[in-house]
């Protein structure tokens, strides 16, 4: 790699890409009304050795800092602002059907439940 911005231009393209995508789908499933589900606090995290602690900790993080803003208006927005792995063990992570939870936030999700799907 060449261009030391590689990774910055290609997360700024895909967050691009992926909000077309989203209004695509958004026009044929959307808009929707629901109001945002209230999660806990993300645990605060320390190192451990196990390092499917260690990646729920640091998606945990991630999740707890875009909650800190205003609550997002957008079903995009509530999605990408809320701590679905807070409630989640190492074990459920293991066993996780992506399918079935994305089926089971239809309601919730339900432009984002139908990408999903298609996907």
């Amino acid at each position: 790699m060449d261009n030391p911005n590689h990774a910055t231009e290609a997360k700024a393209k895909f967050n691009h890409d992926f909000q077309r995508l989203f209004d695509v789908y958004h026009l044929r499933y959307g808009p929707t009304t629901v109001t945002p589900f209230s999660q806990s606090e993300a645990s605060s995290s320390k190192p451990m050795k196990d390092p499917k602690k260690n990646f729920l900790n640091v998606v945990r993080e991630s999740v707890a800092k875009k909650q800190k803003g205003a609550a997002p208006s957008s079903e995009l927005g509530r999605y990408s602002g809320t701590d679905y792995t807070s409630t989640m063990s190492a074990d459920d992570i293991e066993s996780f059907d992506i399918l079935a939870w994305w089926k089971g936030r239809e309601m919730e999700f339900p432009v984002l439940s139908a990408m999903a799907r298609d996907y």
